[in-house]
């Protein structure tokens, strides 16, 4: 069964997203989402570490040189006013 991100007036499927494989080692993939948007990823303390705009789906995120820990990734999606998500990941 395939799944599609459907983003009704003032809502986006937020269940639909996620962040794989998590517990992470070299890289991260973000399911259900469309291209036109930007990551942003922060450690647990909330300091920026890495950017990627233009993400598209399916597109591998390389997170080698980041040490272990909890890190959070913020999704803004420019074709919906800029709404945004956040979701976290576990890098071993």
């Amino acid at each position: 069964m395939t799944r599609v991100l459907t983003i009704l007036p003032g809502k986006i499927q937020e269940e639909l997203i996620r962040i794989y494989p998590n517990p992470a080692v070299n890289e991260i993939q973000i399911s259900e989402i469309q291209s036109n948007n930007r990551l942003s990823i922060y450690d647990a303390n909330g300091r920026f570490v890495k950017q990627i705009i233009d993400y598209s789906k399916d597109e591998t995120i390389n997170v080698t040189e980041l040490p272990s820990g909890i890190y959070i990734v913020e999704i803004v999606f420019f074709d919906y006013k800029r709404k945004s998500i956040v979701k976290r990941f576990i890098k071993q």
